[in-house]
């Protein structure tokens, strides 16, 4: 008889690999809803996302919090203006202009200042008056705001324009009020990220894109270079400095080195012949991690929700950086062209806002850390002992929880077989069938089931179907197989 081996799975912190096969230690092809963070040697379920008052009218494109009260403003798609007072959302407003292009709240005044269409406007949180039209920028899309140094800075077409309260609207002309960027070149993104502001634009008739650096002082932008992508998307820094850009349609991010943007990451599932943008405003830093959502485009398999960026532990424990999808919105739907995102806003460090767009049905959600999601998905790398001509006889399976199922925690183990097309269930964990076992290290649950099937290559799923609010968690995974003698 051959000799029995086995194929473990005990580390999860690797987060989404590249490829089916390969990947860093801990990776996994795909997984939704997993937290790996809290306890790096277990597979548990995040806290989900949850839908607010049923008041919005279109896509939440910006939100931001003021130091007046404990007020979150936000402005939609289509010019509406909300409100969240006392944990409950209201609509003040439908501004003219149409189109909500941005929003940032500016100490400076004690004002709020947004763009829709091509008119600013201020949002006074004391006493929610609004006043519109208060000066007429160059184009009607695609007005990011951003504080920096002593004013707040606008994206206006080809400029860079900015405010400091003295009740003049400063274009580029005056030193230091903003910048004139290179013919063809329209702003999308402005971001502080410390001694700079930077500036992402795209090309109004090729598919490239510039960024910039500019100190807030200078006659003219300090930093300015090419990259071969179809415009800069967004931009956020994370608790550590880290400048995270998004360019393009095909899902990049990159990373702010020096005078350079390097190749980071790729969102997976983006069609070929298709593609997926985000919006300005589809990205944050949350818990001093960046977290940003694919929001429109044409693509039907590249998933939606909260990506995150960052790692299981602090740099300092050795594990790995890792791109988790972490949070599908409330409505259900993870993929198709239907749905969009529109924003990401960390409020707090406890409270992270994502507004979708279901085919015309609007909402936001709210993750606060109450409860966990219904369904989570854990996908094995595909395994071939690194020999995917020889046939396997696969035997036996265990699975080691980190502590007993609890009510309304349940575990499905699938598998696919040399990549079928669909998943077969091998055994369903509740709390009526795990057993204990004792061994040297004290009381182990788990559960041990066998099933003979043979095939060239194997892939797992854990499914976490919950009906309670607590999660279960999981130690370790294995398989047992033999190997036939020939190919």
């Amino acid at each position: 008889m051959p000799d029995i081996a086995r194929i473990p799975f005990t580390q999860f912190y690797g987060g989404w690999s590249k490829s089916a096969k390969d990947g860093i230690a801990g990776s996994y092809d795909f997984g939704q809803s997993l937290d790996t963070k809290k306890d790096p040697s277990n597979l548990q379920v995040l806290p989900k996302m949850t839908q607010e008052t049923d008041v919005f009218t279109d896509l939440v494109l910006f939100m931001d919090t003021n130091t007046i009260n404990t007020n979150i403003y936000a402005v939609g798609s289509a010019g509406a203006i909300y409100k969240k007072a006392s944990g409950v959302w209201s609509k003040l407003a439908t501004l003219s202009g149409g189109n909500g292009q941005g929003l940032k709240y500016f100490a400076g005044t004690s004002l709020y200042y947004g763009v829709s269409g091509d008119q600013i406007f201020t949002i006074d949180p004391s006493n929610d008056s609004i006043s519109q039209s208060l000066q007429t920028l160059n184009v009607a899309t695609w007005h990011s705001c951003e504080v920096f140094l002593d004013k707040i800075f606008f994206c206006n077409g080809r400029e860079i324009t900015s405010y400091d309260g003295s009740g003049i609207y400063a274009t580029s002309s005056i030193t230091g009020a903003g910048v004139s960027l290179d013919f063809g070149y329209t702003t999308k993104v402005v971001k502080s990220i410390g001694d700079f502001l930077f500036i992402g634009a795209e090309h109004t008739n090729s598919s490239k894109a510039k960024w910039f650096l500019f100190d807030g002082t200078a006659a003219d932008y300090n930093h300015g270079k090419e990259l071969g992508e179809n415009g800069i998307c967004a931009a956020t820094v994370a608790d550590d400095g880290t400048v995270i850009i998004s360019a393009g349609k095909k899902g990049q991010m990159y990373k702010l080195s020096g005078e350079f943007l390097n190749p980071l990451i790729e969102i997976k599932n983006i069609e070929n012949d298709k593609y997926a943008e985000i919006y300005p405003g589809a990205i944050t830093t949350f818990q001093g991690k960046p977290y940003f959502s694919p929001s429109f485009g044409d693509s039907e398999t590249v998933y939606k929700g909260g990506y995150s960026w960052s790692r299981a532990g602090a740099p300092s424990a050795g594990y790995p950086l890792k791109l988790d999808y972490e949070f599908p919105s409330s409505c259900g739907e993870t993929q198709g062209n239907t749905l969009d995102i529109g924003c990401l806003f960390a409020a707090s460090t406890t409270d992270l806002y994502m507004s979708w767009d279901n085919n015309g049905v609007f909402g936001m959600d709210l993750m606060n850390g109450s409860n966990v999601y219904a369904t989570a998905i854990y996908d094995t790398r595909i395994f071939d002992d690194n020999n995917p001509f020889q046939q396997k006889t696969f035997l036996n399976y265990k699975i080691r929880l980190a502590r007993p199922l609890r009510t309304g925690e349940n575990i499905t183990l699938k598998y696919k077989a040399d990549r079928a097309s669909s998943w077969t269930t091998l055994k369903n964990l509740t709390t009526d069938t795990y057993s204990i076992e004792f061994g040297v290290d004290g009381a182990i649950l788990s559960k041990k089931f066998t099933q003979s099937f043979k095939a060239t290559e194997i892939q797992f799923r854990l499914e976490f179907t919950i009906t309670g609010s607590t999660s279960p968690a999981v130690d370790a995974l294995m398989a047992e197989f033999t190997t036939e003698g020939s190919i």
